[in-house]
């Protein structure tokens, strides 16, 4: 996820995303941490759901990501981990 101070960065990004996915995929896991970095939640939530959605073998491991841990406060956030048979 992108650093404080780094927001114009973290919004090419994804400009550069989107564009991308029109020519081939991009998976919803890169668009959800540009999203989030920017501290778009529920944005960021949408393409979670997506990536869960889809199978991205990356979200697998976002409950032991520390970029992670501000979420963990989120009931949305236990909501996916259910979703994936991760939920303690």
């Amino acid at each position: 996820m992108p650093e404080i101070g780094r927001i114009s960065e973290a919004q090419s990004i994804l400009e550069e995303l989107h564009e991308r996915a029109q020519k081939q995929y991009v998976p919803p896991f890169s668009f959800a941490c540009c999203c989030l970095g920017l501290g778009e939640i529920d944005r960021g939530f949408e393409w979670l759901e997506k990536s869960v959605d889809e199978h991205d073998s990356v979200i697998l491991h976002c409950h032991i990501n520390p970029d992670f841990d501000p979420m963990h406060f989120d009931p949305r956030f236990h909501a996916l981990l259910h979703k994936m048979n991760l939920a303690p």
